[in-house]
């Protein structure tokens, strides 16, 4: 899978050559998508732990019946 996005990246870049002689692309980092994304993640991050943390509590004792 890897070797063939990797060739695919690269024929693709090959086959564009021509079109793109001294064309120069303008990079800009997106600050407000980022900062969506990390809100995102961080509260992804922190419901995963809430849930870690809810399922080695909420374990039945010895002796109960799970649920």
């Amino acid at each position: 899978m890897v070797a063939m996005v990797l060739t695919r990246h690269q024929l693709r870049g090959l086959y564009l050559a021509p079109s793109r002689v001294g064309e120069q692309a303008v990079v800009r980092t997106q600050a407000d998508v980022l900062a969506i994304f990390l809100v995102v993640f961080l509260a992804c991050v922190g419901l995963t732990i809430y849930a870690f943390v809810r399922a080695l509590k909420d374990r039945p004792g010895p002796g109960e019946p799970a649920a």
